[in-house]
């Protein structure tokens, strides 16, 4: 599985209307309580977008994925939660236990989502996720808990069969953290947290190997057992840092 993954990187001319805001993220009043929601792209973090009306002199550059091919070619799928991606994040956590550390993380992942038929500001939609919705910039028409609702698209073209429970254990981590009144978390957090518990979601499921956009590996079940967590973390530390081009 190579989750996210895009097969070429593009270089064009773009034209278009640029919109900008002075600063990005989730407000909060001096109580915690969301109050705006700033910013553009996913969890708001951008201060500028650019809303496309022509693209031209399109030039794609083939992304180099032979540095992993080697340990990815012959990785088979598991089945997750019989078809719920939801129902397989919940598995997950029972795989680790619910006293254990990894377990409390894939749970708290699963939870964000609410309970079956609970309406708590998260709304999930499949599509595509980079097209400025018709109803952008006004109020919503759902009710939230907190006041802050929160838009979850899944591109079900590129997410196929377990990538899609894999996708869901990866936003419900942003969406906990973003919804905890006592975190303030950067970009670069937000993305920590949610690949490490991506990588949890594949362990749990027995998955051999787990690869992120560019061609960085992300957990291997041949990597020996005491290097294991190093590894993990230098390969979520790579694609953040020269992939996602965020800092810390």
């Amino acid at each position: 599985m190579c989750l996210g993954c895009t097969r070429y990187t593009v270089t064009a001319t773009l034209v278009g209307r640029l919109d900008g805001v002075k600063e990005a993220g989730i407000v909060r009043d001096s109580a915690g309580k969301f109050v705006n929601a700033n910013g553009f792209g996913n969890l708001n973090l951008y201060r500028a977008r650019l809303v496309l009306q022509t693209v031209a002199e399109v030039s794609p550059q083939e992304i180099d994925y032979s540095r992993v091919s080697s340990v990815t070619k012959d990785d088979s799928p598991h089945d997750s939660g019989g078809g719920d991606p939801v129902a397989a994040a919940h598995q997950a956590a029972r795989a680790f236990g619910a006293d254990s550390q990894a377990g409390k993380a894939v749970e708290r992942a699963a939870a964000a989502y609410g309970k079956a038929g609970e309406d708590n500001g998260v709304q999930v939609g499949f599509g595509t996720p980079n097209e400025v919705p018709k109803n952008d910039g006004l109020k919503g028409d759902k009710d939230s808990p907190d006041g802050l609702l929160i838009n979850c698209t899944f591109d079900t073209d590129r997410l196929k069969g377990d990538a899609l429970a894999r996708a869901i254990g990866h936003v419900g981590t942003h969406i906990a953290d973003l919804r905890d009144p006592g975190s303030t978390p950067t970009g670069y957090d937000l993305e920590n947290r949610a690949w490490q518990t991506t990588v949890l979601d594949a362990v749990a499921f027995q998955q051999r190997t787990l690869t992120g956009p560019g061609g960085y590996l992300l957990w291997n079940s041949a990597w020996p057992p005491a290097e294991r967590n190093r590894m993990v973390g230098e390969g979520i530390t790579s694609l953040l840092r020269e992939w996602a081009v965020l800092k810390r």
